[in-house]
């Protein structure tokens, strides 16, 4: 099922320019650990990291893009938000900012947002260690485990059709 899921994946970003470098990134990166160091964030940060962790299945992890439409980028979480609430699916959802966090607090009070959690990252150390700096958002989002383990690469707040398969991996995979 793992490699069906894989596939379905690699063919979704197949039509890129680079498909060979993208296919050997997303096989370098599935089943590997997602970095969230001690040395670069704070303990408090960790703590919330593995709380929703705790609370849930997978979290998609990811980074707010650096030239994004910060009320586009929120109502496009919103969309997925409101999908993993109804399905019941057991996702819960990282993004790490360099903006100032405050922003953040606040938009995510407006727009009710129940499975994110933001985490002021001013420096891009999530990218810097995990070796992301020269792709794109979309492939600098995850879909992990409780364990930190990359399951699925893709960005499902930009795309509805990896939403379904981040969905559908985590229901057929729930503890």
């Amino acid at each position: 099922m793992r490699m069906i899921i894989l596939l379905a994946v690699l063919i979704s970003i197949s039509s890129c320019r680079n498909s060979q470098h993208i296919n050997q990134f997303v096989y370098s990166k599935v089943g590997k650990d997602i970095v969230i160091s001690e040395e670069h964030f704070e303990d408090h940060q960790i703590r919330r990291i593995d709380s929703l962790c705790n609370i849930s299945n997978f979290i998609i992890t990811t980074t707010v893009h650096d030239n994004a439409c910060t009320s586009c980028y929120f109502s496009m979480l919103k969309d997925m938000d409101v999908v993993i609430d109804s399905c019941e699916c057991g996702i819960g959802c990282v993004v790490f900012i360099k903006n100032e966090i405050e922003e953040y607090a606040s938009l995510q009070q407006q727009y009710d947002l129940c499975h994110v959690l933001f985490i002021y990252d001013p420096d891009d150390y999530y990218s810097k260690d995990n070796r992301l700096e020269k792709y794109t958002a979309d492939y600098r989002t995850f879909l992990i485990d409780a364990n930190r383990i990359i399951q699925l690469v893709g960005s499902p707040i930009t795309n509805p059709s990896i939403l379904k398969l981040y969905i559908k991996y985590a229901e057929e995979n729930r503890k």
